[in-house]
């Protein structure tokens, strides 16, 4: 993105140690509002989506030593994952969709399993690792929950361009959103990822960068 102005202010509070996913889809609402990045429609938000899982692979295959264009820029795995998580939180606001009550509904499907009161990152991670040799397709390679989670964000991306009553197709994105989130805490645990400390060290590289479109809005007194 190229880049021209700097704030020289900013309301944002800062991620907690153990965001919940209430804090989580707060904080990035706060984020689009702060950079003037508001203003995108769900489809535009699942190209940007789709543009950072094809990161997520260029990171998958330097991480497992696969071919790669030389030449070709790839992030750190942690980061490019930190990015995904970014976009699925966003299409979710833009959606109405609460994460943690459809991720609270997924865990209490599964026997003896009820779910923290609030959920975080670390709960998502510790759930699919448990879930690991119950689910099949948590429990792949890190190359083949690199290409489920291409799947499931192509799932978003279907309905997003498909849906003619966005309220009618709620469930079947909230399905794929919360897959993205599931193949992103597998692809994490397999490369022993925080999910919440790679999103604050990438939160922390963005808050220096210059945006484009900085907010027009004049500074609190």
């Amino acid at each position: 993105m190229s880049t021209t102005m700097r704030h020289s202010w900013t309301i944002m509070k800062p991620l907690p140690e153990r965001p919940t996913f209430a804090q989580l889809q707060r904080y990035v609402t706060e984020m689009e509002r702060e950079r003037n990045l508001n203003d995108g429609s769900i489809v535009e938000q699942c190209l940007k989506l789709s543009e950072e899982v094809g990161e997520v692979c260029k990171a998958v295959r330097k991480h497992e030593a696969l071919s790669i264009d030389p030449a070709s820029t790839i992030g750190s795995l942690g980061h490019e994952l930190a990015d995904v998580l970014i976009y699925d939180l966003a299409i979710a606001n833009r959606s109405g969709i609460d994460l943690a009550k459809e991720l609270h509904a997924h865990q209490r499907a599964r026997p003896n399993r009820s779910g923290a009161a609030e959920l975080t990152l670390a709960d998502l991670q510790n759930f699919v690792a448990e879930a690991t040799a119950d689910e099949h397709h948590l429990s792949g390679t890190l190359i083949e929950q690199c290409l489920l989670l291409s799947a499931r964000a192509g799932t978003v991306y279907t309905v997003a361009l498909t849906s003619q009553s966005p309220p009618d197709a709620r469930p079947e994105l909230a399905g794929g959103l919360i897959g993205v989130l599931q193949h992103l805490a597998a692809i994490a645990n397999r490369v022993n990822l925080d999910l919440a400390t790679a999103l604050r060290a990438k939160e922390k590289i963005n808050e220096t960068r210059v945006w484009a479109k900085p907010s027009l809005r004049p500074a609190v007194s």
